[in-house]
């Protein structure tokens, strides 16, 4: 048995099985080899082995790392897809409800004027004033002014400051049956009833039968 100068295995022939050397090269001994543990075969085999199994781990070491990186990628690509913006649009204020005014009575469907024959007399300056209506209609008297003591042209101004919307006229009391003689009437005429008579003093915002007195033609 020849031990190797080179790897110090033992083998028997002209050349090392394990590293090639010749067996007649130099720096062979045939003496009897000193107790250096063998190498074997196996311990080279498992080396080989060893280092296969750790380049597997490192490989999938290295894939698990890879498949992880990706699954977050996925991950956050998936959280991103899935967020949902959220628009908020100003809703305008409630609109408030305004309260609608009621229309002011409308004092034609109460006090209605009728349109009645009536006699219109001019006096000594000039000023008209009736003279004569229709039995059986209403008058309104607003004011009353003593014969003696007015001109019917006096009459007349009080009746334009007292008119309150309505047509006024100067009466001549004195000519028309169911009124007190001797004044000059500044009045409304022409209803045909009480009560068109009376709504016309509240149109006119007098009070009944003070300011304001209604009179039916005899």
């Amino acid at each position: 048995m020849q031990e190797c100068q080179v790897c110090h295995n033992a083998f028997h022939g002209e050349r090392c099985p394990y590293c090639g050397t010749p067996a007649a090269g130099a720096g062979w001994s045939t003496a009897t080899p000193p107790a250096y543990p063998q190498r074997s075969s196996g311990g080279s085999v498992g080396w080989i082995f060893a280092g296969i199994l750790a380049l597997v781990l490192v490989a999938a070491a290295i894939a698990y790392g890879v498949a992880v990186v990706g699954q977050d990628d996925e991950q956050v690509a998936g959280d991103e897809a899935t967020v949902t913006v959220v628009t908020e649009t100003a809703s305008p204020p409630p609109t408030a409800e305004v309260p609608t005014a009621a229309a002011p009575p409308s004092s034609a469907s109460t006090a209605t004027v009728t349109e009645t024959t009536r006699t219109v007399t001019a006096t000594e300056d000039g000023t008209e004033v009736v003279t004569e209506l229709p039995s059986g209609s209403w008058l309104v008297v607003l004011e009353s002014l003593e014969k003696s003591e007015h001109t019917p042209a006096y009459a007349s101004q009080r009746a334009g400051q007292l008119s309150g919307g309505y047509g006024t006229v100067v009466v001549d009391s004195s000519t028309i049956p169911g009124l007190r003689p001797g004044y000059w009437a500044v009045s409304v005429v022409g209803f045909g009833s009480q009560e068109a008579a009376r709504a016309a003093c509240r149109d006119m915002g007098y009070d009944l039968g003070g300011d304001c007195y209604e009179r039916q033609v005899g």
